[in-house]
């Protein structure tokens, strides 16, 4: 009987302290989210892609809104994403537009550094980008562009 009463005391004690440790990470983590901009992507109703890009920033931290939209070439013409340069989706931060499947290393640079331009953009829908997330060897390029839908090399995956 005593055996029995020390073994569920450990058990209670070990799962009070395992709570604890789990409330105060969640605590950091909420607080570190608090530091980070909204993400508010636009996508339409039928890419599931456009979800696992945006499960991927909220677990890099970041708070992000989802809205379906039917009006995807009217919301990247009014925004200034050049054709050459669109994707499935189309996101804002901050005064910033980020087009498809862009690296959360290129958007918190971005970030940072805030370049005169209107955003990033990740053409296509590079195979290895996150949220295609295919195993593959290939490369692809994130372009920052500007007013005039010019754009640079801002990174290569």
């Amino acid at each position: 009987m005593k055996k029995t009463i020390i073994y569920l005391s450990i058990i209670l004690l070990s799962s009070l302290i395992v709570w604890a440790f789990a409330k105060r990470s969640n605590q950091i983590n909420e607080a570190a989210n608090k530091d980070l901009p909204e993400i508010v992507m636009y996508k339409n109703p039928q890419c599931t892609c456009c979800d696992r890009w945006a499960n991927y920033l909220r677990k890099q931290g970041f708070p992000v809104s989802v809205n379906i939209s039917d009006e995807m070439i009217s919301i990247k013409e009014t925004n200034k994403v050049p054709l050459n340069l669109a994707s499935c989706h189309t996101a804002f931060i901050d005064d910033y537009v980020v087009e498809g499947h862009v690296p959360v290393e290129d958007i918190n640079k971005m970030l940072k550094e805030r370049p005169d331009a209107v955003g990033l953009a990740a053409p296509g829908m590079p195979a290895a980008s996150p949220g295609m997330d295919i195993a593959t060897n290939d490369i692809y390029e994130v372009r920052l562009f500007d007013q005039k839908g010019s754009s640079v090399l801002y990174a290569t995956h």
